[in-house]
């Protein structure tokens, strides 16, 4: 909730908000993401992943997931902090996606 507060606060707006909670998985995310830019007023998405239960590396995969399958055309913004943090990274900055994403 932190995020969306620091958004508002510098007069952006939240039209949606996910709390993955550890048990997301890379499909979960995927489908996550469909869900969002089936909306047409989607200008961004920010991805904020803060936690230990919730593995950075998969989170990882589920965006690249959805670049590769959704034909993402808004902005992504990805903050990976936590388990495998390093990995996700890793992982997203080795796909032809990583110019579209911003960290």
């Amino acid at each position: 909730m932190n995020t969306v507060d620091a958004l508002t606060l510098r007069g952006g707006h939240c039209a949606n908000f996910l709390d993955t909670g550890g048990k997301a998985t890379a499909q979960t995310i995927k489908e996550t993401f469909r869900i969002i830019c089936s909306d047409p007023r989607i200008r961004a998405i920010f991805v904020n992943i803060f936690g230990g239960l919730t593995r950075c590396d998969m989170i990882a995969e589920g965006i690249i997931m959805a670049f590769r399958d959704l034909d993402l055309k808004v902005p992504v913004v990805v903050r990976l902090r936590g388990t495998n943090e390093e990995i996700g990274q890793k992982m997203v900055s080795l796909t032809k996606i990583s110019t579209r994403l911003r960290f």
